[in-house]
């Protein structure tokens, strides 16, 4: 009934009416507990009134927008993964009341709907469709999704060169969307198009990078869909994926100095827009604000020098906040079953380090709360990668003269040692953390800077 009238599914005004209505000369504490019973049955109400909703992928979809909807209130809301050759069944019978479609179905789906709104024809993708009174809707809130992430990240399109990763849904969305942002020019680039990777004097000179592919999505995936130093004017960088929450590409985009963000906040704002579609009502910017800093975690990850104290520190920050940990050195000598000085005297110091490679990499396809690394491991140029990745870099600093040199596997100069990894350790850490003192000390620090982010 209120579909066919245009009311909202929750209107906090007519709410407040009935609210006064029940509780005139009831007077405390009685007001207060009607309130409490009937915005429980409010709530509930709600929920029956948003009906039954969904994302439909390919068979190895995995989605936050059961998350996501549910955040906005939203509980009946489930995962379809559906093969291309059963998509024409899927669309004729699914019971649904709406429904988002991600990859790879977004431009299949198409052919099965009632009706494409003008938005979602332009692009020629649809991301979501409604069902009124039997009629299957096609629309594209990718789109607006999209200039909200722009303009939340600070990244502007308006008067730049564009180079547009992929010729995909998402990719349509993206090319429409910033031709409405009235980009100077937009460049795509894919496998199967006329300009292809190896092209890149045609998109070397674009000021603006986006990203529409798959390459590089899931956590400990260090693919990268383009060499960042094939561009000469970048400016931005913006990767639809949004896990891991780094990918390499915004990684190598920010080890230059260049504004690269994840695709986290479009997937929220575009299915901000969805949830408005299905049940009337749109979240707030303050919401969408509020859900990205809750489903952008804040691992926190250790480096510095050996002996600085980065694996007590772990052990202390974990237990502070009751989170998982893991320390590199002791995940090698407990699967090794050898002290580190034993392997790199038995085995030296390339077998160690390709062990250490291993580890790590399998540290970052499923990463603990809190991860402290040796000393050396910032060596490899992709445990680089994997270490910022993981979350909040904090470099332990400790005088050289202070350093713990018991059990090292390194008879070196410390300080030598120090010039040499200083400067790596500089281009990863957000935060250095003097542990010259007290470890109690550092270790308030550290647990001040994580309560003041909200993590």
């Amino acid at each position: 009934a209120k579909a066919e009238k245009g009311l909202a599914v929750r209107d906090a005004s007519r709410e407040e009416k009935i609210i006064q209505k029940l509780t005139e000369n009831v007077g405390e504490p009685g007001t207060s507990y009607i309130k409490r019973i009937y915005d429980g049955i409010f709530a509930a109400s709600c929920q029956l009134e948003h009906g039954n909703y969904g994302v439909l992928g390919g068979v190895n979809l995995n989605s936050k927008s059961p998350f996501i909807h549910k955040a906005f209130g939203n509980d009946n809301y489930r995962v379809f993964r559906v093969a291309a050759e059963d998509l024409q069944g899927f669309a004729a019978e699914n019971g649904l009341d709406g429904y988002n479609i991600t990859i790879p179905h977004k431009v299949g789906i198409m052919k099965y709907l009632d009706e494409i709104t003008p938005v979602a024809a332009a692009v020629g993708a649809v991301n979501t469709v409604t069902v009124r009174n039997g009629k299957k809707i096609g629309h594209n809130t990718d789109v607006a999704g999209f200039c909200d992430a722009l303009a939340f990240h600070n990244i502007t399109v308006r008067g730049k060169k564009v180079c547009v990763l992929g010729g995909g849904g998402a990719s349509k969305a993206v090319c429409f969307a910033c031709e409405k942002e009235n980009a100077k020019e937009i460049v795509t680039v894919s496998r199967t198009g006329k300009i292809g990777y190896a092209d890149t004097a045609a998109y070397a000179d674009a000021e603006v990078l986006i990203n529409c592919t798959p390459v590089g999505a899931g956590k400990g995936n260090a693919d990268c869909p383009v060499d960042i130093n094939a561009f000469n004017n970048l400016e931005a960088v913006y990767d639809l994926i949004y896990e891991p929450e780094m990918t390499r590409l915004v990684y190598e985009a920010r080890q230059k100095g260049i504004n690269a963000r994840n695709g986290l906040y479009m997937l929220i704002a575009q299915a901000a827009y969805s949830h408005e579609l299905f049940t009337g009502t749109c979240p707030g910017t303050e919401a969408l604000e509020n859900l990205y800093r809750a489903m952008s975690p804040e691992r926190t990850v250790l480096i510095g020098m050996p002996g600085a104290g980065k694996t007590e520190l772990g052990r202390l920050i974990a237990i502070c906040d009751n989170a998982s940990r893991a320390d590199t050195d002791e995940m090698i000598e407990n699967e090794t079953g050898m002290r580190i000085p034993e392997i790199f005297e038995k085995y030296g110091a390339t077998r160690f380090r390709e062990i250490e490679k291993e580890v790590i990499k399998r540290l970052a396809a499923d990463p603990p709360d809190v991860i402290s690394f040796g000393g050396g491991a910032v060596l490899d140029k992709e445990n680089r990668y994997y270490i910022k990745s993981m979350g909040k870099v904090y470099w332990v600093l400790r005088d050289a003269e202070k350093l713990d040199k018991a059990g090292r596997p390194l008879s070196v100069d410390l300080k030598k040692l120090a010039g040499e990894r200083y400067p790596i350790y500089e281009s990863l850490c957000d935060v250095k953390i003097s542990n010259d003192g007290r470890i109690s000390e550092a270790l308030e620090k550290i647990m001040s800077i994580k309560e003041k982010s909200g993590h």
